[in-house]
């Protein structure tokens, strides 16, 4: 009955439009399907809208673009399980727009048959005072002056009264002897059997992530220029190798994050097994921190190259022009650039990770206080008191959510380290760049030379002692 143009909101926003069609009701595997192929996939891109709409039901004009794959499933299956007469009822309904305004009011509205009263095929006033006495005979007309009766004034009559409206289904109006009453209040109020959003599952990404091979601490480049700024005594040597040193230690954090991810991958392939009913949130939350590995890891990867060819080009130009060429450390290393942006994506990573405890934590309550309420059925039906708190959050929850806990402290930990190494970048751009000693000595003692070279004659045969040959 619903089809919805999914698109990639992240790319639509870049002015690319990348979407497919849905179908609802829907599963599980069509959802993923789809994301994968419009490129939604819980890491780079998370967001997405829905951009149009086929409908088989009049009135829907409250779907909206800001769409939720799970609401609509929901609302589709509410919509599956009508008969026709029901659906006439339900559109009729819609059409006279008291609730309409969104998904959520849609499905209230199917779930309050009741307070509205549809008169199927009745079109205009006549038709309703006729269908009114003939049908419903809610006054008795004696024959001989059937002929002559208003029933369009009748209709009109009753339809004013009751604030009706004629609709492409037929007479429909609001029945104020039945209260409305609100059985769904949002999206956690979404059954667990139409909860059918995942994004694509991860890929198997553990052989690229270990291609963080470039070490920095034992390049041969970086060990020479090391030991020859400091046999030299040049100025930046210090917070050159304090920069490498919160660079190495940022790798170590690097690696335990990419252990911890594999552990929320085997907590998330039992959920699976389990068909526990929080694998989505479990599923959504390694995808977005397997993202943000993948980011940190890149602009780490960025920075140790610079550092490694910046060491390299640093001692072709010592070879080339002399230790004169290392006055100024900044022309080889431009790591302020790459350091913001990675303490950028560590801050987003250090969110989303809180975030995705936060929405573990939300589902796993959700579903232990669905337990409670079975579970206290049960105990109304034997005469037991009912439990008045929900079970914490399960043993599952807890398993998943620990390496998340263990990624945002490596996070944290990182996030000092890149503090340290921007401040000591600072300092090497703000380095007043003299020449070494060694360097000062042998130009001085050059032009000594030089200008022992260039002195007059005359002057040189001052100097030489004269000699009586008499």
């Amino acid at each position: 009955m619903i089809e919805a143009f999914i698109t990639n909101a992240g790319k639509y926003a870049e002015g690319e439009l990348t979407g497919e069609w849905l179908k609802f009701p829907t599963a599980t595997e069509a959802v993923q399907a789809l994301l994968s192929k419009i490129g939604v996939d819980g890491a780079r891109y998370q967001e997405y809208i829905a951009t149009d709409y086929h409908v088989g039901i009049l009135g829907l004009v409250g779907l909206g673009e800001i769409a939720d794959i799970d609401e609509l499933n929901y609302f589709a299956s509410l919509l599956d399980g009508l008969s026709f007469e029901e659906i006439d009822r339900f559109e009729a309904a819609a059409i006279r727009g008291d609730y309409s305004g969104s998904v959520k009011d849609l499905i209230n509205l199917v779930q309050n048959p009741d307070c509205y009263e549809h008169f199927n095929r009745i079109c205009d006033d006549e038709e309703l005072g006729r269908y009114l006495i003939d049908e419903l005979e809610t006054a008795k007309i004696p024959d001989w002056i059937e002929n002559y009766f208003d029933y369009d004034g009748y209709g009109r009559d009753y339809r004013l009264n009751n604030g009706g409206i004629y609709t492409a289904t037929g007479f429909v109006y609001r029945n104020h002897k039945v209260d409305f009453i609100e059985h769904y209040s949002g999206r956690d109020d979404i059954p667990d059997e139409y909860r059918v959003f995942a994004y694509p599952a991860p890929l198997e990404r553990r052989a690229e992530m270990d291609e963080i091979k470039i070490p920095i601490a034992g390049s041969p480049d970086v060990t020479e220029l090391l030991n020859l700024l400091e046999a030299n005594h040049m100025p930046g040597a210090k917070d050159l190798l304090a920069t490498i040193n919160q660079v190495s230690a940022m790798e170590k954090h690097l690696a335990a994050m990419v252990m911890e991810l594999g552990n929320m991958r085997r907590e998330l392939a039992e959920a699976q097994r389990l068909n526990h009913p929080i694998q989505n949130a479990m599923q959504k939350a390694v995808a977005i921190i397997q993202g943000n590995v993948l980011d940190i890891r890149d602009k780490l990867n960025g920075i140790k190259h610079n550092i490694v060819v910046g060491c390299k080009n640093a001692l072709a130009a010592v070879e080339a022009r002399g230790l004169s060429a290392l006055r100024d450390l900044t022309d080889f290393f431009k790591l302020r650039p790459g350091l913001e942006a990675l303490q950028k994506d560590i801050d987003t990573a250090i969110r989303q990770d809180n975030k995705a405890i936060a929405s573990i934590e939300a589902a796993s309550e959700r579903y232990h206080k669905a337990g409670m309420h079975l579970a206290n059925t049960g105990r109304a039906l034997l005469g037991k008191e009912a439990a008045q708190e929900p079970k914490p959050v399960g043993k599952l929850a807890k398993a998943f959510i620990a390496p998340i806990r263990a990624d945002l402290t490596c996070l944290s930990a990182m996030n000092k380290y890149v503090d340290k190494a921007i401040g000591a970048v600072g300092r090497l751009e703000k380095t007043e760049h003299k020449p070494p000693i060694k360097e000062t000595l042998d130009k001085h003692t050059k032009e000594i030379e030089q200008a022992k070279r260039d002195a007059p004659v005359r002057e040189r045969q001052r100097a030489v002692p004269v000699h009586d040959d008499r």
